[in-house]
């Protein structure tokens, strides 16, 4: 019978227990000691058990060594200490898991802070080209951006709509017209309130020059719908009629603007375009006034160039010979033109052409 190997084994237990060797005929007799907590320092549940493998009558042992099994486990899990020991193990199975998840955030993060750091750095030198009127290089590096970052989680929307809008505007500025468009309406795509008004605006102006009159007059409209007021709109409007070369329509808009309504920027826009009017419309006098202001405004170097092609052309048209007042006259206009040509090679800017007008006015 196995049950008397559960004996044998409580007996072990109690000997162990309570350093005293069980006596059979004790037990068989009746005058066995249980085990108890007092006795051992056990558990009452761990005394309870070994007293049962202890049982004179095998009926009231445990009937196999699953049931003991069974029982010290129970036991187990109903033990303060043990309860202890699983809290600390839980304890530190969650710490590991923070330590572990803390561990690939700081990964993720410190992947997701240096992109971002790229994208921050690569982002204000594509702005400081496209102010700075480097549009070809602007381009490239816009490029480059929206390659990397236009689907990219850590850039914000915002920053996608201005990055589609300079390339638009770079473009326009190279007179690739028809690129300009494509971007313009990307940008448009990005646009908030806040700024919708201003990309409306350039969208008309590219399709004016894209000979698309109807689509710019529509996205002057829509413009208008955003609160862009009466200056801009109008303003926007003479860009269109300088397009299509209807320079007294333009002129009629530039008396609707109040200049003084306007930001800095639109302001030196407003001289830009005024000068291109009066130039094309033959007022050289009047042109070279607006480019002037532009120029005084922000050291513009597209206006420094328009007003030494203004003077070199404006010397070219004066016939004379040097015994007379007119030659006098043909060479003050030659001294302005290599004075803003040359501020036009000197800068950071120059381009190859800015050497090869200012090399005109020198011969």
């Amino acid at each position: 019978d196995g049950r008397s190997d559960l004996y044998s084994l409580g007996a072990a237990f109690y000997a162990m227990a309570a350093r005293i060797q069980p006596n059979v005929e004790n037990v068989v007799y009746g005058n066995h000691v249980p085990l108890t907590p007092e006795m051992c320092g056990l558990s009452d549940g761990f005394c309870r058990i070994i007293n049962k493998l202890m049982s004179l009558r095998p009926e009231d042992r445990y009937s196999n060594a699953e049931e003991v099994r069974k029982a010290l486990i129970k036991l187990e899990k109903q033990d303060s200490r043990y309860k202890r020991f699983l809290i600390m193990q839980t304890a530190a199975f969650l710490a590991s898991g923070i330590i572990v998840i803390g561990g690939i955030f700081m990964i993720v993060h410190g992947v997701s802070l240096e992109r971002l750091k790229d994208f921050s750095s690569r982002y204000d030198d594509f702005c400081y080209a496209y102010y700075s009127q480097s549009y070809s290089y602007a381009v490239e590096v816009g490029t480059s951006l929206l390659n990397d970052y236009a689907k990219s989680s850590i850039v914000g929307q915002s920053n996608i709509g201005n990055i589609y809008y300079f390339m638009a505007m770079s473009y326009y500025s190279e007179g690739q017209y028809g690129a300009a468009a494509e971007y313009i309406e990307d940008s448009l795509k990005y646009a908030d309130s806040y700024n919708r008004g201003a990309y409306e605006m350039d969208a008309a102006v590219i399709y004016a020059y894209l000979g698309s009159y109807e689509q710019a007059i529509d996205h002057i409209n829509t413009a208008y719908t955003y609160g862009i007021g009466n200056d801009y709109y109008y303003m926007t409007l003479m860009q269109i009629y300088c397009a299509q070369g209807s320079y007294r329509k333009a002129l009629s808009c530039f008396a609707e603007v109040n200049a003084e309504n306007l930001d800095q920027a639109g302001q030196v826009k407003l001289y830009e375009l005024a000068g291109d009017m009066y130039y094309n419309n033959g007022d050289i006098e009047n042109a070279i006034q607006m480019f002037e202001k532009v120029y005084a405004e922000n050291g513009s170097i597209f206006a420094a160039r328009k007003l030494g092609e203004i003077h070199f052309i404006t010397s070219n048209s004066i016939v004379g010979d040097l015994r007379n007042s007119t030659e006098f006259k043909k060479t003050k206009e030659l001294e302005k033109a290599a004075e803003f040509y040359r501020i036009a090679v000197e800068s950071e800017f120059c381009t190859v052409e800015d050497i090869v007008n200012l090399s005109k006015v020198y011969r």
